[in-house]
């Protein structure tokens, strides 16, 4: 019987630190979609000024920004430039959450609903946050209406680090 409540409670104690780190990564996730949500919203309003990846390639990580020195990829970013700038982003969520627990580094991805002044899309962003540097490590854009004809249906550019 000694044994039997031992495993119990060393079971108890383990259920105990399972919720504690529930918890804080609960709690993590939160404070990452409060400190980064703005910044997701104006990387997409910045880079649909002008739909050049010059303009926002200090918030880029450096695999990322290897993958858009592409001539294609510059290209294809470029037929996005037909949705004009940015109107209004809407239903901004933090989709996924992973935190390191023996690293600094949190990855985020976050979506939401851009309305451009010819159409609209769903962008999907992936942050790495690295104590206090963030950067964007990929990229999505899809389409949802456009009043163009020449524009891609999608943009998947992501960086695999």
């Amino acid at each position: 019987m000694n044994i039997f409540n031992k495993c119990l409670m060393g079971l108890g104690g383990i259920f105990v630190i399972a919720i504690i780190i529930l918890v804080n990564v609960d709690n993590n996730q939160r404070d990452f979609k409060s400190q980064h949500e703005y910044f997701a919203s104006q990387f997409v309003s910045k880079l649909a000024n002008k739909w050049r990846i010059d303009d926002v390639k200090e918030k880029l990580s450096i695999t990322f920004l290897a993958q858009t020195n592409d001539i294609n990829a510059q290209r294809h970013l470029s037929t996005f430039s037909v949705l004009g700038k940015v109107k209004l982003i809407t239903n901004i969520k933090l989709s996924d959450y992973i935190t390191m627990l023996n690293k600094s580094t949190n990855i985020g991805v976050f979506t939401m609903d851009t309305i451009f002044e010819n159409g609209s899309a769903k962008v999907q962003i992936v942050l790495e946050e690295d104590g206090d540097n963030v950067k964007v490590q990929a990229l999505n854009i899809e389409t949802y209406k456009t009043s163009a004809s020449n524009i891609p249906v999608e943009m998947p550019y992501r960086s695999e680090a």
